[in-house]
């Protein structure tokens, strides 16, 4: 028997050596197919701006795309990230800023389901939208209605209480920055608010001297 196999181990190792040759064999190498390019998420077509103007006068659609905007918003990561120790550490402006970082991004939904029907062009407004009429859209959205529209529509029930606590610390932060803004752009109509160090400026200004409203 192991003169058997040993005949022909010899025989394959001829074939091997004589026929096959692997040392002159191209070596094999996998057929990688080529990396192909992802897609890019294609923007949903956008309503022309009289339909975007005709819609943001729309009670009904505004109310619905509010309820969509609130339900998105209430499952989304929203925690501001802060460079200084201090303002991380500080309640009051973390809420301020968890407030700000709801209003704006609800406004971007809100716009973005107005002019497409879906949030694919959410962070995006076309140049065009800086033209809408917004004296319209200001006699049609009285306080009143507004506040009618919020309170029919349940929409920030869907939001936590921490969120709705932060909301209402951003908007009082606006309210007391607005006699500020509107006190300044009288004597400098250039004033940019995102300006930070304008700003910052403004609100030395207004704590060294409580009394004015400059």
């Amino acid at each position: 028997m192991k003169r058997i196999i040993g005949a022909v181990a010899a025989v394959l190792a001829v074939v091997i050596i004589l026929l096959w040759q692997p040392w002159r064999t191209s070596p094999i190498t996998a057929q990688v197919p080529a990396p192909q390019e992802p897609e890019q998420p294609q923007a949903a077509p956008l309503v022309s701006l009289a339909e975007m103007q005709s819609r943001l006068s729309d009670d009904d659609l505004v109310t619905a795309a509010l309820k969509r905007a609130a339900n998105a918003l209430a499952s989304s990561e929203k925690e501001p990230q802060f460079s200084e120790d201090a303002c991380a550490a500080d309640a009051k402006i973390k809420a301020i800023y968890r407030g700000m970082i709801l209003a704006h991004a609800g406004y971007y939904l809100v716009m973005a389901d107005l002019r497409s029907g879906d949030y694919q062009n959410y962070g995006f407004l076309p140049a065009d939208e800086a033209e809408l009429d917004t004296n319209t859209l200001l006699s049609h959205w009285s306080k009143e209605r507004v506040a009618r529209i919020w309170q029919s529509s349940n929409a920030l029930n869907a939001l936590s209480a921490e969120d709705r606590s932060s909301i209402a610390a951003f908007l009082n932060e606006l309210k007391l920055f607005k006699p500020i803004y509107l006190s300044v752009k009288r004597t400098n109509p250039d004033f940019d608010a995102l300006d930070q160090d304008a700003v910052d400026g403004i609100l030395q200004k207004r704590a060294a001297h409580p009394s004015t409203d400059a």
